[in-house]
């Protein structure tokens, strides 16, 4: 069959082929994406202000008499501001230019809300005040999406995020390793492939047609790539975010086509079980967050065309709460991380604890000027911002990518 004869060719051009004994043999790669924007969401609302510290000011101190982080766990970023020591991976990346962070992030007005949920929903669709059917990703993408889009384009690791609704062809993954053909031992892949085509290739429905046969396309692919063995398991750990994080590192490496990858990571809704500064939940939550933002780095650090940005639907409030912990707030932080970040900079207006809306941090920078800029400078889509962005008007960049 003609499209099978082509898959068959495409992977064999872009696979690492092993023949004979002779080893791996390293072919050109097919379906190269010019950038790819890694999206990690912080389900829960994460504290901001635990994490990247306010260290000058005494109203943190204050108003967090058993939460705050001393100064002995602190790791000092430009004076007025530090890191919580779980996060001391990320001091060198700071360092050396290529991580920055924002202060004051979230919804606007018209979006804003307390509840996860609705917060997460009108984070993921990009529109003010309200949910959207799409995603911004997913308008993004469907805006360039062609009859033959590479079937990694557009993935979500773990769960499809609503961030790439709009993308019909956008991918859900659990397990690379996972996601290939299992033919008998005397059925080569190409065969049991070729078969299952057939099978499908004979229906009347076009919707079945193109969907199974897209299907196969990323079954044979990843078997013929080997995916889900060929990145160091052990950099990343064994817990979930770094497990996640490494399947994106992956597929960056196979250079097939990924443009926009999503990875959740929960936990952040502590309102009770906060912990020290050296042991219990925000300790954990926030190394593990460090150590898998570090060995994604480290692991692609050689490219330029990957850019990560990181961000949760809103902050806490400043005031720990009865039971050791912080309830839901306003203003948050978001980060971003590649070798073409402006980095080593804590951008944003910063209002200052002295400057509180009912007892939380407020929003000085929405969530979309940031992501605006993301889209117009390193996915090249300037000239769509009304299209991804519906209503929102951009006041200026923050410069935050070269």
């Amino acid at each position: 069959m003609d499209r099978t004869r082509r898959r068959l060719l495409q992977a064999l051009a872009a696979a690492p082929v092993a023949a004979s004994g002779a080893g791996r043999l390293a072919f050109a790669a097919d379906g190269q994406s010019d950038h790819t924007v890694v999206v990690v969401f912080l389900r829960g609302a994460m504290d901001s202000v635990g994490a990247l510290i306010p260290s000058d000011e005494s109203t943190y101190y204050d108003k967090r008499p058993g939460i705050a982080v001393p100064r002995r766990g602190q790791i000092d970023l430009t004076g007025q501001f530090a890191l919580h020591d779980a996060m001391r991976p990320l001091k060198s990346l700071y360092e050396e230019g290529d991580l920055a962070f924002v202060v004051g992030t979230g919804l606007d007005d018209a979006s804003s809300t307390r509840s996860h949920f609705d917060a997460q929903a009108r984070m993921e669709g990009g529109l003010s005040g309200r949910a959207a059917a799409e995603g911004w990703l997913g308008r993004y993408l469907a805006l360039g999406a062609g009859g033959d889009d590479p079937v990694f384009r557009g993935v979500g690791i773990g769960n499809l995020s609503g961030m790439l609704r709009g993308y019909d062809d956008a991918l859900s993954v659990n397990d690379l390793a996972n996601l290939r053909l299992r033919p008998p031992s005397d059925v080569t892949s190409f065969e049991l492939d070729t078969t299952l085509e057939a099978m499908y290739a004979g229906t009347s429905r076009s919707l079945l047609r193109e969907q199974s046969g897209r299907a196969l396309d990323t079954l044979y692919l990843s078997t013929v790539r080997n995916l889900g063995y060929g990145t160091d398991a052990a950099r990343f750990g064994p817990r979930r975010f770094g497990r996640e994080m490494r399947q994106v590192a992956e597929l960056v490496q196979a250079d097939i086509g990924l443009q926009a990858a999503t990875v959740d990571m929960g936990g952040w809704d502590l309102h009770d079980s906060y912990g020290r500064y050296d042991r219990g939940s925000m300790q954990d939550q926030l190394k593990e967050l460090s150590e898998g933002l570090v060995a994604f780095h480290e692991t692609i650090r050689a490219r330029s065309d990957v850019t990560v940005v990181v961000l949760s639907e809103f902050g806490r409030r400043v005031e720990e709460n009865s039971s050791y912990g912080t309830d839901h707030g306003k203003g948050g932080m978001m980060m971003v991380l590649g070798s073409g970040v402006n980095g080593g900079q804590v951008a944003g207006r910063w209002s200052g604890l002295g400057d509180l809306a009912d007892g939380d941090l407020p929003v000085t920078t929405d969530y979309r000027q940031v992501l605006s800029e993301l889209v117009a400078r390193r996915l090249g889509g300037g000239g769509a911002l009304d299209a991804v962005f519906p209503g929102y008007a951009v006041p200026a960049y923050l410069d935050l990518f070269s």
